[in-house]
Parts: C-alpha cells; sequence; structure tokens
C-alpha cells in the first residue's frame, strides 16, 4: 500500500520539527509511534529491534525507539561499520545479496549494523563481528591489529536517499 502524501508530508514535518530528535521528548515520540503502527499496521512485536535516540556526539538521550520508526521520523541513532584490511593493505569488501530490498549485490562493508539499544559503541562493534563474521571478542586478540578496534570517523547525520524503495 503506497502512503499518502498527507502522511509523507507529516512525515516530513515531523523529521524537520524534531531534528533527529534534539526537539521532541519520549512521551511525544512514543505516543506518535503508537499513531503510525495503527496507520502502518505496524502491531509493537517480541523481535522488534529498539535503538537508542542520541544527541548530535552519539550519547544517548535515555529513550529509545522501534528501527523502524527511527528511521521513518529521521530519529538519530548509532550504526557502526567495521573496516577490515588485509595484511597487505588491502580493503575487503563483501558483495550484499542480490536478494536485499536496498542496494542488492553491491559492494559494501563486511560489517556493519544498528547498535541496539542499551548497548555501548564498543558492545555494538563486537554484536556485529560475531553476528557477521562469527568472531568473538576473544578472537579479537588473535585476528586483530595489535588485539584491538581502532576508533575512526564520528557521527555523521545522512539525509534520505532517493534510490531506496
Amino acid at each position: 500500500m503506497p502512503i499518502p502524501v498527507a502522511w509523507l508530508d507529516e512525515l516530513s514535518a515531523l523529521a524537520a520539527v524534531w531534528e533527529g530528535g534534539d526537539r521532541v521528548d519520549a512521551a511525544t515520540a512514543l505516543q506518535t509511534l503508537e499513531t503510525w503502527r495503527v496507520r502502518l499496521g505496524r502491531p509493537a512485536a517480541p523481535g522488534e529491534e529498539w535503538l537508542d535516540v542520541v544527541r548530535p556526539d552519539g550519547e544517548p538521550y535515555g529513550w529509545s525507539a522501534p528501527r523502524w520508526f527511527c528511521h521513518l521520523v529521521g530519529l538519530r541513532h548509532r550504526v557502526v561499520y567495521v573496516y577490515l584490511t588485509t595484511p597487505q593493505g588491502l580493503l575487503a569488501l563483501q558483495m550484499r545479496a542480490h536478494t536485499k530490498p536496498e542496494w542488492p549485490s553491491l559492494f559494501d562493508t563486511t560489517v556493519a549494523g544498528h547498535v541496539k539499544a542499551g548497548h555501548g559503541w564498543e558492545e555494538g562493534v563486537w554484536a556485529e563481528i560475531e553476528e557477521e563474521l562469527g568472531l568473538s571478542v576473544e578472537d579479537g586478540e588473535r585476528w586483530l591489529a595489535e588485539g584491538r578496534l581502532e576508533p575512526i570517523g564520528g557521527y555523521e547525520r545522512y539525509g534520505v536517499d532517493d534510490g531506496l524503495p
């Protein structure tokens, strides 16, 4: 079912007013979440992935929302990417499955994902490494340079990608 234009306009207005979560309180956001659950026919589910809504510096505000809702209204949340290199300095990439709805069959980082609500950056990184590569934090001593991860970059906010379905 296509989303009505009036709803799209409402979502754009919410994203603009809320400024990634900087200008909305938890009660208002969660009340709005319930409205959109009904509109989109998306009841709460036991396995629903919740993410912390964070400040521009990446620190949590103290409340969270479902992943789909964060994306729908532009609430700022944390994601991690792990770039792997070979001993020769080559970047290791993977090809996304051709069945992925976003960017199928394109090259991507080997490890990437959302930091779940209540988790810190490092916990989120290791959860994704284990999920994507099957390597535990204990394995890091064996395969990481100097036995540790090296943080690079910082927090960035991306806009809507017109190429998404």
